[in-house]
């Protein structure tokens, strides 16, 4: 780690990045994205897996978990040409727009947006009427998770955000879902699929790092009324941990 960083953070990304902000994959983590993504699979799965094995008997999706694929990203046209997914998918990223504003005095906050998809996959007429409205409580369900700030199955059931004990930020807010037919290229004849489309605000906090050791105790002096007075003051700082 170099000694001439900033030392700050913006939201859960850390100046400076350090091997550890590197996953397995060799790609470079955005821990927002990857808090989002495993809680709304989680929040999907502990919520509609019974009815969903229960609707999806006799369809393509039989034996299939409500979701049964995740994918760290944006599903371009190139992802779904050339990954090869298993249905259903579920995917949260970024969708590529930041602004930036102050927070209060000294501290500013980055707003981004991003598209949380849901797909079904490619179903023939039958199974999608039996199947695509549950695209809606998809929808509805992650609305309330992110009202909720977390989900029960999910770490424990931890507040996720707008807690200094847990993830640094402030906001996240689900703004709308579309859910139907879904096209993720423009070429004729395209494959056609049953998706959620969902897009959710997030604000990041700037704050800055600690890089001192643990503060236990200290004492001083003062004077109260014209008397010297001896303060012992008995504190403990414990750096934020993702």
């Amino acid at each position: 780690m170099t000694d001439d960083s900033l030392y700050r953070r913006v939201g859960v990304a850390e100046y400076p990045f350090t091997q550890a902000d590197v996953a397995a994959s060799s790609a470079i983590v955005d821990k927002i994205q990857e808090v989002l993504l495993g809680l709304f699979s989680a929040a999907i799965t502990s919520e509609l897996s019974d009815a969903f094995e229960a609707a999806t008997a006799g369809t393509e999706l039989t034996s299939k978990p409500v979701v049964a694929d995740t994918w760290p990203g944006l599903l371009t046209p190139a992802v779904m040409k050339q990954r090869k997914a298993v249905f259903p998918l579920l995917a949260v990223g970024w969708m590529g727009s930041a602004e930036w504003s102050e927070h209060t005095l000294g501290i500013d906050k980055v707003t981004r947006k991003w598209a949380v998809d849901y797909v079904l996959g490619p179903l023939d007429v039958g199974s999608a009427q039996r199947l695509e409205n549950i695209l809606h409580k998809v929808g509805a369900l992650l609305q309330l998770t992110c009202r909720n700030r977390g989900h029960k199955s999910f770490r424990d059931g931890a507040v996720l955000w707008g807690s200094d004990t847990e993830e640094p930020i402030s906001t996240i807010w689900w703004d709308s879902h579309e859910a139907g037919q879904a096209s993720f290229t423009t070429d004729a004849g395209d494959t056609v699929y049953y998706a959620l489309s969902g897009r959710i605000t997030t604000t990041e906090i700037d704050s800055d790092l600690a890089t001192y050791d643990n503060l236990t105790g200290a004492s001083f002096d003062t004077t109260l009324d014209g008397s010297e007075v001896e303060v012992d003051v008995e504190t403990e700082y414990i750096p934020e941990t993702i």
